[in-house]
């Protein structure tokens, strides 16, 4: 948890949610760990924080685009949180900065992607019978 006193984990998905409690629980960090239900359509505002992590949620356009929407709103925040945004299978990523620097260009923010390779990461994954 990187030294994380409090992680506010959000999904519009009550069972991701419940799944999520379980496993904070089952690792020792469900005092950290508090699930949030969060749809990124609504107009609440996201919950203030230190760091943003928008991780392999940019699954197609029109999710990208409001995932960018999101991103704009944190980073015009003043003392704006650290935001870290990821697109392991890169599949709306490039369409995604374009509307996002677009908007941010006004107040002098630009962003790229950077590109890393982990080494020695194991992944893990659910096998479900016939899929």
């Amino acid at each position: 948890m990187l030294g994380a006193r409090r992680v506010i984990a959000t999904d519009i998905s009550k069972l991701t949610l419940k799944l999520l409690k379980y496993g904070a629980d089952q690792a020792g960090l469900g005092g950290i760990i508090e699930p949030l239900q969060f749809d990124l359509y609504s107009d609440e505002s996201l919950p203030e924080c230190d760091i943003v992590v928008a991780a392999d949620v940019l699954y197609n356009e029109e999710l990208a685009k409001q995932i960018g929407v999101r991103c704009i709103e944190v980073l015009k925040r003043p003392n704006s949180p650290k935001l870290v945004v990821t697109d392991s299978q890169r599949f709306h990523g490039t369409d995604f900065l374009e509307d996002v620097n677009k908007d941010l260009s006004k107040i002098g923010i630009h962003l790229e992607w950077e590109y890393f390779m982990l080494g020695n990461v194991t992944g893990s994954g659910v096998l479900i019978e016939g899929d």
